[in-house]
């Protein structure tokens, strides 16, 4: 009786200590809550604003030099071979995005795809052009492959994860198997996460969604964070782009009051 009474008393030790780690994650993510905005409410600092961009369709995500050569020789090539969402137009001092739209086709039924292209000045207009411009720059983006995201010294630092909804099928070992595109990582929580973006010595406070691929303690390289930051100094501007899973990604700038 007493091995019993021992036993249970480990089990509930074991069980208790997650439940009580996940209930601190979660009273921690409610004190931040009241001082993050939404990424889509935007905020502000002393002299920053952050904004999301209304751009018209699809977001392209452009590949290097070497890429955009293979994918369309007729595509304009930009001097630095860098990945990412925005051109830059040093003549016009603008950044340029290309986007894909759909428009009904009276014809058919299968709406055709239009590749289309917008410029962005430093105070957040928007307009569209023609064409790609011939000389361009290939906008660096800020975040590496392994961000140290819990390192606040980093141009983002993500100030906590709260472990909002577990997702039961992460729990399934064979999850994701006899998908022929091999499945996507499997996930444990979703949540927000409360993010301090620095610019000019500034920092503007968002909460945007995340993703967490450990059970209790997230190192940095487990998060699915879906961010790029690109930084404009000459402009005085910067640019946060959201890449969702299952929409468009999102652009949000941030710019001088």
């Amino acid at each position: 009786m007493k091995k019993l009474k021992k036993a249970l008393i480990i089990v509930a030790i074991i069980i208790a200590i997650p439940l009580l780690v996940i209930l601190i994650n979660n009273l921690t993510g409610l004190y931040y809550n009241s001082k993050y905005s939404d990424v889509d409410k935007g905020t502000s600092s002393e002299n920053y604003t952050f904004k999301k961009l209304a751009i018209p369709g699809i977001i392209e995500y452009h590949f290097d030099d070497t890429a955009a050569a293979v994918v369309d020789i007729n595509d304009t090539i930009p001097k630095e071979g860098n990945d990412g969402h925005l051109y830059y137009d040093p003549a016009q001092k603008k950044i340029i995005v290309e986007t894909e739209n759909y428009v009904t086709n009276p014809e058919s039924s299968i709406d055709d795809k239009v590749r289309e292209y917008y410029s962005i000045d430093r105070n957040g207009g928007i307009n569209k052009i023609d064409s790609l411009p011939k000389e361009l720059l290939s906008v660096k983006n800020q975040l590496v492959p392994f961000q140290k995201w819990n390192d606040d010294s980093q141009v983002i630092y993500m100030r906590h994860f709260t472990k909002q909804n577990f997702h039961m099928p992460s729990l399934n070992p064979f999850h994701g198997m006899g998908n022929p595109t091999g499945g996507r990582p499997t996930y444990y929580w979703d949540g927000p996460a409360y993010y301090d973006v620095k610019f000019n010595g500034e920092l503007l406070k968002v909460k945007i969604p995340c993703q967490s691929g450990a059970l209790l303690f997230t190192s940095d390289y487990e998060y699915d964070t879906g961010l790029y930051y690109y930084l404009l100094p000459e402009l005085d501007i910067a640019f946060l782009v959201y890449s969702k899973t299952y929409e468009p990604d999102a652009v949000y700038m941030i710019k001088h009051k």
